[in-house]
């Protein structure tokens, strides 16, 4: 089993989870340091949160366009407490 912490957050490109209110989402690419024979299973966990008390709290994060090489991270977002998660 391999294993790798990927660290999100505000400071990267195209991160805009914290902007406006509504839906919205950041896409992360992730690339294997080497590439597997064949596509693997990615299991994403949240290993810190930096949250406010002022907003509720809703998380989640997803491993999509999983190849050999790599797969992206997808973390939806939303602000408002009465709006469920995007899918």
């Amino acid at each position: 089993m391999l294993s790798a912490v990927v660290p999100l957050s505000s400071s990267l490109e195209g991160w805009t989870l914290l902007e406006g209110s509504g839906n919205r989402m950041f896409r992360h690419p992730v690339t294997f340091e080497h590439s597997f024979s064949a596509p693997p299973v990615v299991h994403l966990g949240v290993v810190g949160l930096d949250a406010d008390k002022a907003d509720n709290l809703r998380v989640r994060v997803r491993a999509e366009d999983v190849t050999s090489a790599g797969f992206t991270i997808v973390t939806p977002g939303i602000r408002g407490a009465a709006a469920p998660l995007p899918s």
